[in-house]
């Protein structure tokens, strides 16, 4: 309306974009993890009524930092800060519980023998948690400090482990995994894999201690 990108509240950016990561890709992922990898791994899925019922902590959260970030625009209150940090503390507890519900499952086979695409699943989970836990801290801050936005000095490294670290590990474990099948190509060599999978994982690493610095 201000016929300007920046005539919108960049705590309203924020949100969408944090809608975006946990709301969109991670519930996407999430989902086809719980689906797909057990038949992969030729295992029962680990106690699936929690699993089914991380879908609600995760939703009450997402909608709570959503509410949080909006209503805040309308002034600083308490119940309002309180919120997102509920929020972010729901969505970081459910993201735990989803990697040990996914740990559990693939210990709970110990005859096969471990594939690469594992490894990007894994790694991407990890970075999922991680970032959760960067944005619950960074929430925590900001409300210590009568903040709207987040510091950009977390920004940027925020938004590196979320596109790179969560989703391009995932993406990169299900390319890994069913590219040869759908496609009918041989398998790509175990070693070189491995490898690209450090580096990118130390790039990751780097990246964001760089980020965070400058």
């Amino acid at each position: 309306m201000k016929g300007s990108l920046g005539g919108i509240p960049r705590a309203l950016l924020e949100a969408h974009g944090h809608t975006q990561v946990y709301g969109w890709v991670g519930l996407f992922i999430m989902g086809i993890s719980y689906f797909a990898l057990p038949r992969f791994w030729n295992a029962t899925l680990y106690n699936a009524f929690m699993a089914q019922m991380l879908l609600f902590p995760m939703v009450v959260g997402i909608v709570l930092v959503f509410l949080s970030r909006h209503l805040l625009l309308l002034g600083d209150y308490l119940p309002f800060r309180a919120m997102g940090i509920l929020g972010g503390t729901l969505e970081t507890a459910a993201i735990s519980l989803f990697i040990y519900v996914l740990a559990k499952t693939y210990s709970s086979n110990q005859n096969r023998k471990f594939e690469v695409y594992e490894a990007y699943f894994f790694a991407g989970y990890l970075w999922f948690l991680l970032q959760a836990v960067v944005f619950l801290g960074t929430l925590v801050y900001m409300a210590y400090h009568g903040l709207n936005t987040i510091p950009r000095v977390v920004e940027q490294p925020l938004l590196h482990l979320q596109v790179m670290g969560f989703a391009c590990m995932v993406i990169l474990g299900i390319l890994t995994k069913t590219l040869p099948v759908f496609l009918g190509i041989k398998e790509s060599n175990k070693r070189i894999n491995l490898l690209v999978f450090f580096f990118l994982n130390a790039s990751i690493f780097l990246r964001v201690v760089s980020l965070s610095l400058e």
